[in-house]
């Protein structure tokens, strides 16, 4: 049986808490270190996606930018036509 191992703390169990150290007895939830998997994981993923944003920003301002210029040549082309 495993219930002989709930008697322990957390930090005194056979496993290792480097990798989960919000699971560390008496670390409290206002540790900068301490935050759960699943809100880094939304944080992360957060950041990526505001810099898929940022990315996607640039690349319509360069295509706006292009299309201008076209724009104002085939206006100056139009009043010099007339």
């Amino acid at each position: 049986m495993a219930h002989h191992k709930k008697r322990r703390s957390i930090n005194a169990r056979g496993h290792c808490k480097l990798c989960k150290y919000w699971k560390i007895s008496g670390i409290g939830r206002n540790n900068p270190k301490f935050e759960r998997h699943s809100d880094h994981k939304r944080r992360v993923w957060a950041e990526i996606e505001a810099k898929k944003l940022e990315t996607w920003n640039e690349i319509a301002d360069k295509i706006l930018e292009e299309r201008k210029e076209v724009w104002q040549a085939l206006a100056d082309y139009d009043e010099k036509g007339k």
